[in-house]
């Protein structure tokens, strides 16, 4: 029982040591600082709310942007099959149309396009 007691006593005597170390250097304010400390607080604070509403504001910028980018992507999608739309003189729906204008408008790798003087000068027949 005894060897109990101690060993919780040292426990309890090695936590407030740490607890000393940890808080060493610090000083608790008198009364005479504590306008002080509070007027610190309150800029703390202040600054903090400042912080989080220009991340709320830039992340609803963000947002407002990729549905502007998104809305026009499909407003171009519908102007393209709006455009290619049924033939005048027939009244038919050209779809052969619809497809060239579409693959017109995507995107290509200019590494797989195969133009002349884009491979920097150098021809396939000096390969051979």
């Amino acid at each position: 029982m005894d060897t109990k007691k101690a060993e919780e006593d040292a426990a309890h005597r090695k936590r407030q040591q740490k607890e000393e170390r940890r808080l060493m250097g610090r000083l608790m304010p008198t009364k005479a600082e504590a306008d002080y400390e509070r007027d610190l607080q309150i800029i703390a604070t202040k600054g903090v709310v400042q912080l989080f509403n220009a991340v709320s504001e830039y992340q609803g910028q963000v947002a407002k942007e990729i549905n502007q980018e998104e809305r026009d992507k499909k407003q171009s999608r519908k102007d393209v099959i709006l455009s290619a739309g049924a033939d005048k003189n027939t009244g038919a729906v050209g779809f052969g149309n619809l497809i060239d204008k579409i693959q017109a408008k995507t995107k290509k790798w200019q590494v797989l396009e195969d133009e002349e003087g884009s491979d920097g000068g150098l021809k396939l027949d000096q390969f051979d």
